[in-house]
C-alpha cells in the first residue's frame, strides 16, 4: 500500500517541479525505509530495492526535461535487464538517497546506474538496460536523443556495464546461482515468512532448469552460512569472536559460487548447495516409499497406514536444523 502512497507523492512531486537538470547529470531523490517494507530481519526487503529504483527512474525521466514529452507522444518505458549488488543492509526508519544517472547507450539499449546510499555510506548499487516502446514498436536510440534535444559526444561506457553487456549477448548458454537461505531449504523457528519466500526459490530453480537444459543454461540455488555487516545485529550473530568471523567469512563461499560457472559445471543443474565455512552439502530431494499395498483394489484404512508410518518411522531422516549443513 505504502508503495502506492509513494508514486501518489511522486505525482505531486512532478506537478510542481520546475527544476531541470541535463540529460547526463546525476538525479538525487529521498526516501525512508518504512517498517513495512522491511523484512523480518529487520532491514529493507530486495524487492523494495527494484520497486523504487523504478518512482526514482520516473523522477529522473522528468527532471531531465523528458517524462512530459514521452506521455505526449504515448511511448512506455521497458526494463530489459538488471543486476543489483547488496552491500549494506538499510534499517527500519532510516534515511537515504536514490542517484539515478544515464550512463551511456548502444545502438538499441539505454544503460542507467542507481546508487542507494546514506550517512552511513553506499548501500546497493544496481545497472538498469531498457528501451522505450510506442505502438508502432520500440523508439530508436536516435530517436529518443533527438526528443531529448541532445547533441552532445556520447559517454563511453564504463567497463562493468561492458562487461554486463557482453555476458547478457553472448547467446551460448549461462548459469543462474540463485541465493536461497537454510531458512527456507530446512526451516528456521521464527522466521516462517521469509523461510516461504526462500523454498520458493527452491521450487522455481527446479523448474527453470528443466526449462533452461535446451539452452544450455544450469539453475542451480546457493544457501550460505557467512557473517557479514548484514547479520552484525542479527540476534545470535552480535558479539561474535573473532574466530568465529574468520570461519564463516563470505569469502569462503566465493569459491563455490566461481566453480559453478565454469564449463566444468555444465551438468550440474537443479541443485541445491549449502555452503559454510569450509563446508560444502549438497541437498538432495529425496523419495522413499514406506508403505505400499500389492492390490490396486484395496485401500488403505486410517488404522493400517498408522501402522505401516508406525513401523518406518524409525527408516525416516532425520529433520536437519541450519547449522547442521
Amino acid at each position: 500500500m505504502n508503495l502506492y502512497f509513494r508514486l501518489l507523492l511522486l505525482f505531486f512531486k512532478i506537478k510542481r517541479n520546475r527544476d531541470y537538470q541535463s540529460l547526463l547529470e546525476t538525479v538525487d531523490i529521498d526516501y525512508k525505509a518504512l517498517p513495512s517494507d522491511c523484512d523480518i530481519n529487520l532491514h529493507l526487503t530486495n524487492s523494495r530495492y527494484l520497486a523504487m529504483m523504478d518512482l526514482s527512474r520516473t523522477w529522473m525521466t522528468e527532471r531531465v526535461g523528458l517524462l512530459k514529452q514521452i506521455m505526449k507522444r504515448r511511448w512506455f518505458p521497458i526494463v530489459n535487464a538488471t543486476a543489483i549488488t547488496y552491500i549494506r543492509d538499510i534499517k527500519p526508519m532510516q534515511r537515504f538517497t536514490i542517484s539515478t544517472r544515464l550512463v551511456g547507450w548502444d545502438h538499441k539499449y539505454f544503460y542507467i546506474e542507481q546508487k542507494f546510499h546514506s550517512e552511513r555510506g553506499l548501500h546497493a548499487i544496481a545497472y538498469v538496460r531498457g528501451v522505450f516502446k510506442s505502438k508502432k514498436g520500440v523508439v530508436s536510440v536516435e530517436h529518443m536523443l533527438e526528443v531529448a534535444g541532445f547533441d552532445g559526444v556520447a559517454p563511453i561506457l564504463p567497463a562493468e556495464i561492458i562487461h554486463w553487456k557482453e555476458m547478457l549477448e553472448q547467446g551460448d548458454g549461462g548459469r543462474i546461482i540463485m541465493t536461497s537461505s537454510t531458512s527456507g531449504l530446512i526451516g528456521n523457528f521464527g522466521q516462517t515468512n521469509y523461510g516461504a519466500a526462500k523454498a520458493g526459490l527452491a521450487g522455481f530453480m527446479r523448474v527453470l532448469a528443466l526449462e533452461g537444459m535446451k539452452y544450455g543454461i544450469t539453475v542451480n540455488v546457493l544457501a550460505p552460512g557467512a557473517l557479514s555487516r548484514m547479520t552484525e545485529d542479527l540476534p545470535g550473530f552480535a558479539g561474535n569472536e573473532e574466530e568465529a568471523k574468520e570461519r564463516m567469512a563470505p569469502n569462503k563461499v566465493s569459491p563455490t559460487v566461481a566453480w559453478l560457472c565454469t564449463p566444468e559445471a555444465a551438468n550440474v543443474t537443479g541443485r541445491q548447495f549449502c555452503v559454510s565455512g569450509n563446508r560444502v552439502s549438497l541437498l538432495s530431494w529425496q523419495v522413499d516409499t514406506i508403505a505400499e499395498k500389492d492390490s490396486i483394489e484395496s485401500e488403505w484404512t486410517v488404522d493400517e497406514i498408522g501402522e505401516a508410518m508406525e513401523k518406518s518411522m524409525e527408516s525416516w531422516p532425520k529433520l536437519l536444523k541450519p547449522m547442521e549443513v
